[in-house]
């Protein structure tokens, strides 16, 4: 009977801790509780890094319930690299929970806060007096609670499986450290990693704002390890893809440099932009997906109806050619474009194209609305009635109205309708208006004038100084700078006989 009444006191007494803890009422897995004795514990604190004078507190837990006991000790923050040190000297049970509540860093903006935040980390002291205060130890804080009170998971299984539904919720995978042992400076993966997920979700929010969304996130993942606020992932991915497709990137790490508390910052770079890529629904961009457009499938993003385009390693931004003309050269099926052949666009319809040197470029609305094909480096000169009943010819890879001795003359230069100007002086009808007569001088084709026709023969550099009588006339004309010139010269040469 005294066993049953024990039992039913510390039924009471449990409930009653309960009631001082949301996370209490469940217990750990079964393990030794060990006090902690007379134990400094250091370390950094940061998101960037908490600046000199934010305090720092260690503070007990049930080490069964996970219940904080309300015993704590206090220290500061000593610098501006967020390094503090606290003195602890007894805790009845190993595990604590680290608060660090101050003025940071801001990696965006490079500059110090406005207004201060807080940071929690759950650590087993048994076995480290060093423990890192950071973000990643903060948004796992709740979850690793509920694992480890609800699922009654071990406290060390519960804060590993914590961290990994985090790293994975920003599309990050890795075997990683510790968070506690993390540290945004490092310059391997798992730095990169933590600082991502810090810049990622700092995002351009102020300090009210930020703190907002790491208690929106650490109550979302509590109980299911599971990321399901939507909104908020694809506006921090709208925000990353601002920063990577602009400077921002670059700024950042320049922030970063500038605090000159590490020569360089780890490549948090992929991070982010894998993270925004992978919100869009792009993937991973490598050498196997080189040129490959795709648009952003998540159609509440603000980039909805942009397309992208896997240019070395990176997703960019495609030009309407690189999204209109995709695809159009696969390599797999039977080639049968020709120089000058059109095309309108797949996306926007209205942009023309134009096949030339064995790839399509962009064209104007005369290339494809005239019915006269593409005007090329191959066409050059080439002339034609558009489907207006307009001449035009191509002119330096563009459609314009052809003069009258353009259209006339077209294809005399290279023999396309048997006409070479090779004998100057001759003189042909024009190919449009056979009432336009054009003389060969020079090798290339000119008008000709009114003593051109007379003479019969054009006065070209071939004919010059000769001397003909034109029709209809009694007198001499000599060939002069391409002119039939009245002359004197033949006067009195020669006889005439009166009839």
């Amino acid at each position: 009977m005294r066993f049953i009444v024990a039992m039913f006191l510390v039924t009471l007494l449990l409930a009653a801790c309960g009631d001082d803890n949301k996370n209490a009422g469940g217990t750990v897995e079964d393990g030794e509780v060990v006090a902690i004795v007379d134990k400094t514990i250091s370390g950094v604190s940061q998101k960037g890094p908490f600046v000199n004078g934010s305090s720092v507190t260690v503070q007990e837990l049930n080490g069964k319930t996970l219940a904080q006991t309300g015993l704590g000790f206090e220290g500061k923050i000593k610098n501006d690299l967020g390094e503090f040190s606290v003195k602890v000297n007894k805790l009845e049970s190993q595990y604590a929970l680290l608060k660090a509540n101050g003025y940071y860093r801001n990696e965006v903006t490079g500059d110090k806060s406005k207004g201060q935040v807080t940071l929690y980390a759950l650590t087993d002291l048994s076995n480290r007096d060093e423990v890192n205060v950071n973000l990643l130890t903060h948004l796992a804080y709740e979850r690793s609670l509920y694992l480890a009170t609800v699922d009654t998971l071990s406290v060390a299984k519960a804060k590993k499986q914590a961290e990994a539904e985090i790293f994975k919720s920003f599309g990050i995978e890795g075997n990683f450290a510790a968070a506690e042992d993390l540290n945004i400076f490092g310059a391997d993966d798992q730095s990169a990693a933590l600082l991502a997920v810090s810049i990622l979700m700092q995002s351009d929010l102020s300090e009210g704002d930020f703190s907002e969304r790491l208690a929106d996130y650490a109550a979302d993942i509590e109980s299911d390890g599971i990321w399901n606020d939507a909104k908020t992932a694809t506006e921090i991915a709208d925000w990353a893809n601002s920063q990577g497709l602009g400077s921002g990137l670059v700024k950042i790490r320049d922030n970063i440099t500038k605090w000159e508390i590490s020569a360089d910052a780890p490549s948090f770079e992929k991070y982010v932009n894998n993270f925004w890529w992978q919100n869009y629904g792009l993937g991973i961009c490598d050498a196997k997906r080189e040129g490959e457009v795709l648009k952003n499938q998540n159609t509440a993003s603000v980039n909805a109806d942009v397309y992208y385009i896997c240019k070395s390693s990176l997703w960019q931004v495609a030009s309407d050619l690189e999204k209109d003309t995709y695809m159009w050269l696969d390599p797999t099926a039977k080639r049968t474009e020709k120089d000058g052949d059109v095309r309108y666009g797949d996306v926007v319809k209205t942009n023309c194209y134009v096949f030339e040197d064995k790839t399509w470029r962009s064209g104007n609305a005369n290339d494809c609305s005239l019915d006269l094909r593409g005007c090329t480096n191959l066409r050059q000169d080439t002339v034609g009635k558009g489907s207006d009943k307009v001449w035009y010819i191509c002119d330096a890879r563009s459609w314009r109205e052809a003069t009258t001795y353009e259209k006339d003359t077209f294809g005399w230069k290279d023999s396309t309708d048997g006409v070479i100007c090779s004998e100057d002086g001759s003189i042909i009808d024009g190919r449009v208006n056979s009432e336009n007569k054009y003389v060969c001088d020079g090798g290339v084709f000119r008008a000709v004038t009114e003593n051109d026709i007379r003479a019969g023969l054009g006065c070209t550099s071939y004919t010059e100084g000769e001397f003909k009588i034109l029709s209809g006339q009694y007198s001499y004309y000599k060939c002069e700078f391409s002119v039939w010139i009245l002359t004197t010269e033949k006067l009195n040469q020669g006889s005439v006989t009166d009839e």
